[in-house]
């Protein structure tokens, strides 16, 4: 059985492996150290502290989106055994649905990512700089006109 649903704190382990595992696998042009230094920080600022959605299939996590008050998508991962089968686009269709404006930062470097996100109807609006990591962020927003949605 596949279903979305709301986040709740005994997914935390799951979403968090799932979140580890395809931020390293995603972001090479980032020390994977950063990602496990950030692990607790993820957990309460883009988590914890957002309005969460998992996807399960089959009584498993297998990938989950996370949106903040002001609309900003503070993550979406997906399982590396389960990229590429529509589930990603499933959680942006069921977050789009649910909020209409939403907004993303996504590394330049991440093509995978950038391209996805365009081929779900947004646009880049312009860049800003992760300090931390010194790389650049296309800053996208969800745009409802249909020709933009592959």
């Amino acid at each position: 059985m596949k279903m979305i649903r709301s986040f709740i704190t005994r997914d935390l382990n799951d979403t968090m492996s799932i979140w580890l595992e395809s931020s390293i696998a995603s972001h090479p042009f980032i020390e994977s150290s950063y990602f496990v230094k950030n692990y607790e920080k993820f957990m309460r600022e883009q988590l914890l502290e957002n309005k969460s959605f998992v996807y399960e299939l089959d009584g498993k996590i297998v990938g989950f989106i996370s949106v903040k008050e002001n609309m900003v998508i503070a993550a979406l991962n997906v399982a590396k055994e389960y990229q590429k089968k529509g589930i990603g686009e499933k959680l942006l269709d069921y977050a789009i649905e649910k909020y209409q404006q939403l907004s993303v930062e996504v590394y330049r470097e991440n093509k995978e990512a950038s391209e996805f996100f365009t081929d779900n109807g947004f646009v880049v609006l312009g860049l800003n700089m992760d300090d931390e990591n010194q790389q650049e962020l296309q800053v996208m927003m969800y745009s409802q006109e249909p020709s933009n949605r592959n």
